[in-house]
């Protein structure tokens, strides 16, 4: 199961909404009004009950589907949105983080990794696209 923001079926405030902040990912980027994009991620902390087996040569790596709930954690973050690629966060799926601990470090490794690698964006999406992609949104007008 995926979540997902459902959005409103002919919806002329939704659609309005959606193309003005398309319209402002589309501005040349300017240091002095930036355009921030703002994502956030929320994580369940989850302690492993059994030590999980390594991988080996012959299979990957194996953890019990049991666990312990530790909590609940979000990641905010906050970028220039001339260098954000899909979506802003895209970290660790599937991995388990006991403590907020682990999570912080896990966390300070990926932004280190994400600002070493920095590229620019080009936006393929724009409202054109979505007035032919998304087009049950848009009223009907008769």
């Amino acid at each position: 199961m995926r979540y997902y923001v459902i959005p409103p079926k002919r919806n002329a405030e939704f659609v309005a909404a959606m193309e003005r902040v398309l319209a402002l990912y589309h501005l040349p980027y300017d240091p002095e009004i930036p355009v921030v994009v703002m994502d956030e991620q929320p994580v369940q902390l989850l302690k492993e009950t059994r030590v999980p087996i390594p991988a080996t040569q012959h299979h990957a790596k194996r953890v019990d589907y049991e666990y312990d709930r530790a909590g609940v954690a979000n990641i905010f973050s906050c970028l220039p949105s001339h260098l954000v690629v899909g979506g802003v966060l895209r970290f660790e799926k599937g991995r388990r983080f006991a403590t907020i601990e682990e999570l912080r470090k896990a966390v300070e490794a990926w932004m280190k990794m994400c600002n070493e690698n920095q590229k620019g964006v080009r936006r393929q999406f724009n409202i054109e696209k979505a007035r032919v992609k998304l087009h049950s949104l848009y009223p009907i007008i008769k």
